[in-house]
């Protein structure tokens, strides 16, 4: 009984561990006034294709999640090449209030934008059927990009 205890103990905080969480991506946020939700998704393809990612399936306007395929970048040495995907999440919040006699303004969205990035460790790093892929960490600089891409589409007129 004295040797379950332990055990049992380090079952129990064991789901607790790092190691089983799934980490958080790091979000670069913006908020938007935007039309419609509708007008939103245009832009957010139109800057994704702008820097090279596809869209992954069709994702309708309204869902609040746009991701990518993931886009390459091949590199003929180890560990050279990489791989990076787009998230973009987008939720409607409160506009702020109007004056009285003023016009209403546009919904604002919530916008968050993550880029992972995967780095090719093969040591036939041009067939893509060696690959290795690992976790290389996120790309804050790529997610500013295509937010300010984003915002040019919006704002630009």
């Amino acid at each position: 009984m004295n040797r379950l205890l332990p055990l049992c103990l380090a079952l129990l905080f064991l789901p607790g561990c790092a190691l089983f969480q799934e980490e958080e991506p790091n979000w670069t946020l913006a908020e938007v006034e935007v039309l419609n939700a509708s007008v939103l998704h245009q832009a957010l393809a139109m800057a994704l294709d702008d820097l090279g990612y596809r869209l992954d399936g069709v994702e309708a306007p309204g869902q609040g999640v746009a991701r990518t395929l993931w886009k390459e970048d091949r590199h003929p040495f180890q560990g050279r090449g990489t791989r990076s995907r787009a998230t973009i999440e987008y939720e409607l919040v409160q506009p702020p209030a109007a004056e009285e006699g003023a016009p209403r303004p546009n919904p604002h969205h919530a916008l968050k934008v993550a880029v992972e990035v995967e780095r090719n460790m093969s040591n036939r790093p041009l067939d893509p059927s060696y690959d290795e892929w690992e976790e290389a960490g996120e790309s804050p600089d790529t997610a500013r990009h295509l937010l300010a891409k984003i915002k040019a589409y919006l704002y630009d007129a």
